[in-house]
């Protein structure tokens, strides 16, 4: 199984689908004429704000724009941020770093564009909740039934099996390494955990992520910033090496098998989006819902996040295992960064990291949890509900015990596939995003 999947995640994260997603971000940003970067500052205000907190009065949704923000950032800010973003170094060198921070730069022109797409295009539900997504924007944006219908079934599939696995493999690796507890209570425990969140909907993942998202970060970012600093003077040979390593091969050292520029920005890339999501249409489902009456403060917001994923969280996971020299010990996924802490926080750096772990990987189960519901629903209507959140919660235990490469090259794999057909309307509808975003130039803030 690990040897299919990592054929497959190779055959789908491909010089195409590293080309078609930086050159769609570019594409975007050019056609944007970089509004969503020069105003960064009302994306913050906007989530911030009054209407951000509570919602536009008589806007029709189901949670504020600040609660779509961090229902974003609790399904994107996972183990990919940490398990992930490590995995890449380890497997790709310090090269990928780099390709992170490219493919997050131009993804926020991606994310921007599906943020208001999701929100154009979004739709009442039968149970007259309000609900968007590319399924919704491909449909009846870019008017094809059967690519709505593929990607809504790519997408809940991965929704309910990538989180599981994934997330909760890395939480029950940290956990069993620092506080040795065996990897199948940890699985049950977690499966548990879940359940009591996401079988009430939208607007109990909503409140949850609103109290634990700022936690979770604070949390990590203190941690990760202290090992940083204590290792200050080698953050400019680090920084050259990062630079260097994406254009050129990275030979074999320590434990580090070594790695072609290819292989970097492959890795690179598809742990960046792993992360932070763009390509994928989840910013369209998390921001769809939100109370608000203007798509552009929506798309705004979503560049927020982007920046708050890929250049706070995942670069300090990236410094703390480079500068640290750890990257080359031979050591993967949570396991590494834990030692990385532990190299300048004895013994409480590594639980910082567990610690961290669980809550990255807890409100990443929550936020994508809602994904694949809205998928399944657009598919089969609300009567799979309950069977998808029981069949969700059940593989929790499953991704607990499984082997960390193979989980973690499915997830590219599935993560991977939606999106051809997201991307395919993106593009098809950037020139509908322009003319709203240049509408919106008149109106006040």
């Amino acid at each position: 199984m690990t040897a299919f999947w990592e054929r497959a995640a190779t055959l789908v994260w491909g010089p195409f689908t590293i080309i078609l997603l930086m050159g769609t971000g570019l594409y975007l940003t050019l056609r944007l004429r970089l509004y969503h970067l020069r105003h960064f500052k009302a994306g913050w205000q906007s989530a911030l704000q009054a209407k951000g907190r509570k919602g536009e009065a008589g806007a029709v949704g189901e949670i504020s724009p600040l609660q779509s923000m961090m229902t974003m950032l609790a399904g994107a800010i996972g183990n990919g941020n940490i398990a992930g973003v490590a995995t890449a170094i380890a497997t790709g060198g310090p090269g990928a770093v780099f390709w992170m921070w490219a493919s997050g730069l131009v993804a926020m022109a991606t994310k921007y564009s599906e943020a208001v797409l999701g929100f154009r295009y979004r739709r009442q539900l039968e149970d007259g909740s309000v609900a968007g997504g590319p399924m919704f924007y491909i449909r009846d944006g870019a008017h094809s039934r059967i690519l709505a219908w593929i990607f809504a079934l790519v997408a809940g599939i991965a929704a309910m099996t990538t989180g599981p696995l994934a997330q909760t493999n890395s939480m029950a690796l940290v956990l069993d390494t620092e506080f040795h507890i065996p990897r199948w209570i940890s699985g049950l425990g977690i499966a548990v955990g879940a359940w009591l969140v996401v079988i009430g909907g939208i607007r109990s993942i909503a409140r949850f992520a609103e109290k634990l998202v700022p936690v979770k970060i604070l949390l990590y970012v203190g941690g990760a910033l202290y090992v940083i600093l204590a290792n200050l003077t080698v953050i400019p040979r680090t920084i050259g090496l990062i630079f260097a390593h994406a254009f050129t091969p990275t030979a074999a050292l320590g434990g580090f098998a070594g790695a072609t520029v290819l292989l970097s920005a492959r890795l690179g890339a598809a742990r960046g989006l792993y992360a932070n999501e763009a390509g994928l249409g989840t910013a369209g489902m998390a921001y769809g819902t939100a109370k608000s009456r203007d798509p552009v403060r929506q798309g705004l917001i979503a560049t927020v996040d982007v920046f708050v994923i890929t250049f706070v969280t995942c670069t300090m996971t990236a410094l703390v295992v480079t500068v640290t020299g750890k990257w080359a010990d031979g050591l993967t996924s949570t396991a590494l960064v834990a030692s990385a802490f532990n190299s300048r926080i004895p013994v409480a750096g590594g639980w910082m990291v567990a610690v961290s772990s669980f809550l990255f990987g807890y409100t990443n189960l929550v936020g994508w949890a809602y994904y694949g519901e809205l998928c399944f629903r657009y598919l089969f209507h609300s009567r799979v509900v309950k069977l998808y959140y029981w069949t969700y919660c059940g593989l929790i235990l499953v991704g607990a015990i499984a082997r960390v490469s193979t989980v973690w090259y499915y997830a590219d794999t599935m993560n991977g596939l939606q999106i051809f057909p997201n991307l395919f309307a993106v593009l098809l509808l950037a020139p509908e995003v322009a003319a709203v975003t240049r509408a919106r130039r008149s109106v006040p803030a």
